[in-house]
């Protein structure tokens, strides 16, 4: 996982939580393994046998209805001014302009 991390960083792709790295590179490999690790084992009789193409061409399926929508929708909300919050935004908090109500009510401080 730093690995993948380290990578996306020198991109220059911007994962605060780290979902790339689990769900992106984890997943691949998740999809990729059996095809490694299973490749040509006998399967039993009415069962497809795992094959590394058969693996490759569901990852890259996977990939293409996953990954590319994600990218098209996010460049046109980042287009439109409409992923990231404001720098101001950002300085006075999400919580204090967003929320209308405290995160901990029961450890603020009555007045």
């Amino acid at each position: 996982m730093p690995y993948c991390h380290k990578m996306l960083t020198n991109w220059g792709i911007d994962d605060a939580v780290g979902a790339v790295s689990v769900h992106g590179f984890i997943g691949i490999w998740g999809v990729m393994a059996p095809g490694i690790l299973l490749g040509g084992y006998p399967a039993p009789e009415g069962i497809p046998e795992i094959s590394f193409i058969g693996q490759l061409v569901g990852a890259i399926s996977f990939f293409l209805l996953g990954f590319v929508p994600g990218y098209v929708l996010s460049w046109i909300l980042n287009k439109a001014g409409m992923l990231r919050y404001s720098e101001a935004i950002l300085e006075m908090g999400v919580d204090k302009t967003e929320g209308t109500t405290a995160a901990y009510p029961d450890f603020q401080k009555s007045a």
